[in-house]
């Protein structure tokens, strides 16, 4: 984002400003909702992990399938993030 502040305003044309300015908030938008679905999975998680250890009233299969779907949408979250963030900086390489 800096080579795009730093960049004369001759260089950049609005419309290449204004990409890259959208794609700068929909991946904050994004690194905002995958740090809460880590939170609310998390805790959903270890609930399960916990319940389903003492409690025994899971079969194995569904307690690791619990886990493993709710400690997956946290990865599959970043994932996307981590493809936005690539895609970000090739519109600020290729517009500066």
């Amino acid at each position: 984002m800096s080579t795009v502040a730093n960049a004369t305003p001759s260089s950049l044309q609005p419309e290449q400003l204004n990409a890259v300015a959208a794609d700068c908030v929909a991946l904050e938008q994004i690194r905002v909702f995958r740090q809460l679905l880590v939170l609310r999975c998390g805790v959903v998680t270890v609930a399960i992990a916990v319940v389903g250890l003492l409690l025994g009233l899971l079969h194995t299969f569904a307690y690791w399938f619990s886990v493993g779907i709710f400690a997956g949408a946290p990865a599959a979250t970043w994932i996307v993030e981590r493809q936005r963030e690539r895609s970000l900086r090739k519109k600020v390489v290729k517009s500066s």
